[in-house]
């Protein structure tokens, strides 16, 4: 077993990536009666309901700077999650995006396994081809099953596997999504 510390210096990650270009959006619906907020400048930190850290406080103010949109799912108006879209020429980990890539979801785990990250991806996708896109991205790690299936059932097709190496927290890899 690899120290803790040497795998936070040094880390290999297999994403699977999936496309989805509409029409072709599956309808999900969530088991519980859900809401959604846009993540602003004047509410990021609300993060601290669903995670807590001041690391996703700072992780989300510097998308919100990057121009990504971000929305909190919530039950009775608490957020229990949440999920990002990158547009084009956003930083992220992995892709440089030239469409739209949804990344960066989290659902509660006492809140998981009632449609909620299919119903994220689906409430991302409809606030943003209100912008003209029409071709999505997703990825998730390869051992992350009830994510892949969640990807699958909105109607996301499976693409591709990459591997990832990123050394002191740096990608030495990354790959063009889109256009």
């Amino acid at each position: 077993m690899l120290n803790p510390i040497i795998k936070k210096l040094f880390c290999v990650y297999i994403e699977r990536l999936y496309k989805l270009e509409l029409p072709n959006l599956h309808i999900v619906e969530p088991r519980k009666k859900v809401s959604f907020m846009q993540i602003r400048d004047d509410n990021y930190d609300m993060v601290r309901s669903v995670r807590s850290g001041n690391f996703y406080i700072h992780d989300f103010k510097k998308m919100l700077s990057l121009g990504d949109y971000g929305l909190f799912i919530c039950v009775d108006n608490i957020p229990v999650g949440y999920g990002w879209a990158k547009m084009e020429n956003s930083k992220d980990y992995f892709f440089h995006v030239k469409d739209c890539y949804l990344c960066r979801f989290f659902i509660e785990p006492e809140y998981r396994g009632n449609n909620l990250y299919p119903a994220i991806i689906i409430k991302l996708i409809q606030d943003i081809q209100k912008w003209g896109i029409n071709t999505f991205f997703i990825a998730a790690e390869y051992t992350n099953i009830p994510s892949l299936r969640g990807i699958e059932k909105v109607g996301f097709v499976y693409q591709d596997t990459f591997y990832f190496l990123r050394v002191l927290k740096m990608t030495l890899n990354k790959h063009l999504l889109g256009k």
